[in-house]
């Protein structure tokens, strides 16, 4: 379990349910660049070579996809 402002509790498995998460979704015009440029720190880090690779790998899904829209704002919940 994990918890995200817009999205609420969502189940991770091996996430404790109050640690907080952050989600990009593939239609978000700024996930791909987004993600690409935290793969970079990531390996300048140090991170684990495979880590590394796995993060380019989802980049490259998330840059892939078709439609893109500018991310949009839902009211968090509990306010």
């Amino acid at each position: 379990m994990a918890i995200t402002e817009k999205y609420g509790v969502i189940n991770i498995p091996g996430v404790p349910q109050d640690e907080p998460v952050f989600i990009l979704r593939g239609q978000d015009a700024a996930a791909a660049e987004a993600l690409l440029h935290y793969a970079e720190i990531a390996h300048r880090v140090g991170c684990e070579p495979g880590h590394v690779s796995s993060l380019f790998r989802a980049y490259e899904m998330l840059a892939r996809w078709p439609v893109k829209k500018i991310p949009d704002t839902i009211t968090p919940k509990g306010t």
